[in-house]
């Protein structure tokens, strides 16, 4: 109703005041025009699906969506489950999933069963397409003392060290089970279990076959881990041949102020409570033909011995005087004398004639 005036009566205010959706501007025009479709306030605008989705980007999602709640039972059962098909591409995403959920979640991650079923995968050995995955989510949850108390408590220990002497020096799966096997002897409680399943003798074999690089000092970080405040497992590493080893790193210039050399010497360090150890790095350096700086004394500079004539025999072959010449310079005193100067080819002709004569 409106009033003479051409105003909106009471009654019509309090009629359009009980729609929450118009204004009093929209029922006044709505004689005029309808009002404008809208979608309703409480509900979002549907997300249009794409259907050739990358199954990358569903799985990051996926991830992104767990780590911001906690780990279910139905999550944990999905991914063990997928970890079981060892041939299957799924169970490689489900072990990137786990390092990723490590980093959120890893005392959830621990103490599931998902944990059993990655040393599972390590008994297959280094070679699997799976071994990769799965020693890296190790390393992953092995940062945290809880998990690495589990792993060792679930018998990991044994597996582990199998896995790393089955390891191919070339293979990026060896430095990573060294990292693994350096963190679980971060801890006491785990040094006597890895010195029990040989991986003070696995490590040292290690050694002796590996270049200097990365590798030796993945190497070096676990022997120094396994053998801290273990006098048994220290002899033990001696008695494997680690002297050698030793003796090639601390020869060499290049890990010297590297994290190589700085390991090498604090492996040095705990090593020299083991009885004769300094004459034993003498003894591998001299076997090696290696120099040592600041254990051995410096090598005297040896000058070169002078040739004569009288050192070589008749056929030109060096004497019986002529021992400990270098082989260069009997070859230079031979080419020497063999090959006559200007004018002294004419001098030797005429004498042999007058000899003749």
């Amino acid at each position: 109703m409106e009033s003479p005036d051409g105003l909106a009566s009471r009654s019509s205010l309090d009629e359009n005041a009980e729609r929450p959706i118009l204004s009093h501007t929209d029922s006044m025009m709505s004689s005029v025009m309808p009002p404008p479709r809208q979608p309703p306030r409480q509900q979002a605008p549907p997300v249009p699906q794409t259907v050739n989705e990358s199954y990358v980007c569903e799985e990051d999602t996926q991830d992104l969506h767990l780590i911001e709640r906690p780990l279910t039972v139905d999550d944990v059962n999905e991914i063990t489950s997928l970890l079981k098909v060892k041939t299957s591409m799924l169970a490689l995403g489900a072990c990137e999933r786990v390092k990723k959920l490590a980093k959120a979640h890893p005392v959830d991650v621990i103490r599931s069963p998902i944990l059993k079923e990655l040393l599972a995968i390590l008994k297959d050995g280094p070679a699997t397409p799976l071994a990769g995955g799965a020693i890296s989510a190790l390393v992953a949850l092995a940062l945290v003392p809880e998990g690495r108390k589990h792993i060792v408590l679930l018998g990991g220990a044994p597996p582990i060290v199998k896995f790393l002497s089955r390891c191919d020096l070339n293979h990026g799966n060896t430095s990573k089970a060294l990292q693994l096997l350096m963190n679980l002897a971060a801890d006491t409680s785990n040094r006597r279990v890895l010195r029990e399943a040989n991986a003070v003798e696995v490590v040292v074999q290690l050694m002796n076959k590996c270049q200097l690089g990365p590798l030796m000092a993945h190497a070096i970080g676990a022997l120094h881990n396994i053998m801290l405040t273990d006098s048994k497992a220290k002899q033990r590493a001696v008695d494997a041949g680690v002297v050698s080893a030793l003796a090639r790193v601390l020869a060499s210039e290049q890990s010297e102020g590297a994290i190589l050399g700085v390991r090498a010497h604090m492996l040095i360090s705990d090593l020299l409570r083991v009885d004769d150890m300094q004459a034993r790095l003498i003894s591998a350096a001299q076997a090696q033909g290696l120099y040592i700086p600041g254990l051995m004394p410096a090598p005297a500079k040896r000058k070169p011995a002078q040739m004569r004539p009288s050192d070589l025999s008749t056929d030109g072959s060096p004497g019986e005087d002529a021992e400990g010449v270098e082989a260069s310079e009997l070859e230079s005193t031979r080419s020497s004398l063999a090959s006559p100067g200007p004018g002294e080819g004419q001098q030797q002709q005429q004498e042999g004639k007058k000899e003749g004569e």
